[in-house]
């Protein structure tokens, strides 16, 4: 484990048995740390940083890139956090480091493409609430902790997913999207050194040092 000085925090697992190698960053935010007209935006955000960067301007050149080397990638939302990652062969480590870097630091956040997400994103609900298996997880939850964060789903409300503002998903994605609050894994076939300046390199930057409960 290391940290850097802006605060993240770095942890390699070498694993000299594999020619792959996997990237996870982790950030401590989830729908527990909404209210309830941004409820879902943590969800939201990660849909988000897949729809385009100023070098990487859309889904597709995303994905091109990291279909070209044969990654695989994806992200998730909880209650407590929302992580992305990035797995490909070793020697793609560098572009695993640059691509996420690019999604967490540089995502566009088109108002065009997050209108037309909003309806992917009620899609998702919809198609969770017609899948007992899965919608009875969210029904416990709700049971359990009644009308408090704990007890809303993740994904959030129809109703705020449609109407939810640019500037209010841009003030929360900047209050939590900060260097101090990630925590980057790295395990496979790797060189600590390697990774230790990658992590310098495409995550170094400075930002606030504390996390506090938005706003």
């Amino acid at each position: 484990k290391t940290i850097l000085k802006n605060g993240l925090r770095l942890i390699t697992v070498p694993n000299k048995g594999t020619k792959a190698v996997t990237v996870l960053i982790l950030l401590p935010v989830g729908s527990r740390y909404e209210t309830k007209d941004i409820g879902g935006l943590s969800h939201f955000i990660e849909h988000m940083m897949f729809k385009g960067t100023k070098k990487r301007p859309t889904s597709l050149d995303i994905s091109k890139e990291l279909d070209g080397i044969g990654a695989e990638f994806n992200a998730f939302t909880s209650k407590d956090y929302t992580g992305y990652y990035i797995k490909s062969s070793a020697d793609k480590v560098e572009l695993a480091f640059d691509i996420l870097s690019d999604m967490l630091f540089h995502s566009k956040i088109d108002e065009v493409e997050l209108n037309k997400e909003r309806g992917v994103i009620v899609d998702e609900i919809n198609m969770y609430v017609d899948n007992p298996l899965m919608y009875i997880e969210s029904l416990f939850e709700e049971l359990i902790f009644g009308d408090h964060p704990l007890g809303w789903q993740i994904a959030g409300k129809r109703q705020v997913i449609k109407t939810v503002p640019r500037e209010k998903m841009m003030k929360y994605f900047e209050h939590y999207y900060q260097p101090a609050n990630m925590i980057i894994a790295v395990a496979g076939n790797i060189k600590e050194s390697q990774v230790k300046k990658l992590t310098e390199k495409h995550f170094g930057r400075a930002g606030k040092k504390d996390f506090k409960k938005f706003p």
